[in-house]
């Protein structure tokens, strides 16, 4: 069987019963972005953390109740992709990207511990170190509990492809946008030299989502961007985009997303046109912080109220256990 440690020169596509074979390639990333399909039937991606549970052979992420969208999307359309594209943090430059399409369920109960999850919560900790400040003491855990209460996430794959390293140098953009122009597309030109490449999302009719690493590059005046070297099957329609970075633990963390259409221009170029921006779940500084965590909160407390749920009783003597160096 093919090494996937081993860059192919071409996409290749391979049964899901050979799946298996990708794990080692896999698990050496640190993020993946996960696309769920909107109501609208476009692919929105967020970078999440994942494992790859080796008893079932599906892959497991979860999310907290304070960003429920997610859950949301999968429970009225299972259909889901997962691409491993970053390799930052992982020492290497020669990892392939992996295209994962499948279906995924998330069911209702909220998980305040680590049962089921440990190998999730240990990779967590180990490659996230700075997470474990939000349980840390008696402030955090009161700020910080929503973000224990998580929904679990399981990707079973159906088609798995694979495409050689992505492109690591900086887009560029900022120089012909300034925050005078306004809109989606002027705010996308001045954040595209702080990301080395874009996820882009799409999804023909009936078919299961399909995420790419592309660049873009402005085209100033149309309010849309090239997308260079998208590669095979493109389908003009509802489209979206993903800038999102972190460093080597995981930390320092920027999102910027719009959702828009890609469109055929009159050269046979293919072109995004952002019609919206997405919100972050990054902020960038103390004010946005504080923001993000009043928000975060609210909607917990809504999403429990909604369904009549007591605030679970965080297990935190768990948590603290898989954070252990060395923790099994």
């Amino acid at each position: 069987m093919t090494d996937l440690t081993v860059t192919p020169a071409v996409p290749t596509t391979r049964p899901a019963d050979r799946r298996i074979d990708i794990r080692t390639a896999i698990d050496q990333y640190r993020t993946c972005e996960l696309a769920t399909l909107s109501r609208n039937g476009v692919p929105i991606a967020w970078p999440a953390v994942f494992d790859w549970d080796p008893a079932t052979d599906r892959i497991v992420l979860t999310t907290s109740i304070s960003f429920p969208q997610k859950a949301f999307n999968i429970r009225r359309d299972p259909r889901v992709a997962l691409l491993f594209s970053d390799p930052t943090g992982t020492g290497r430059t020669d990892l392939p990207q992996i295209l994962v399409r499948g279906t995924a369920g998330c069911p209702e109960q909220i998980h305040p511990g680590t049962t089921g999850l440990e190998r999730y919560w240990q990779r967590l900790a180990q490659r996230q170190p700075a997470s474990r400040t939000y349980g840390a003491n008696r402030f955090s855990r009161r700020l910080f509990d929503w973000y224990y209460l998580r929904l679990v996430i399981t990707v079973t794959p159906v088609e798995v492809s694979t495409a050689p390293a992505a492109d690591r140098r900086p887009m560029g953009g900022a120089a012909v946008a300034t925050p005078a122009d306004g809109g989606a597309w002027a705010r996308l030109a001045q954040e595209l030299p702080g990301f080395s490449g874009a996820v882009l999302g799409t999804a023909a009719d009936g078919e299961l989502p399909v995420l790419r690493r592309v660049r873009l590059t402005p085209a100033p005046g149309s309010g849309a961007f090239l997308v260079d070297d998208p590669g095979p099957a493109l389908t003009a329609g509802p489209a979206s985009v993903l800038l999102h970075r972190h460093d080597d633990l995981l930390w320092n963390q920027r999102q910027i997303g719009a959702v828009g259409q890609l469109v055929r221009s009159g050269a046979g170029t293919w072109m995004f046109r952002p019609d919206r921006m997405l919100p972050t779940m990054f902020p960038a500084n103390a004010v946005e912080m504080a923001r993000v965590v009043i928000r975060a909160r609210r909607t917990a407390n809504r999403y429990l109220q909604r369904r009549g749920l007591d605030r679970p009783a965080i297990d935190w003597a768990a948590h603290r256990a898989c954070e252990q160096p060395g923790a099994q």
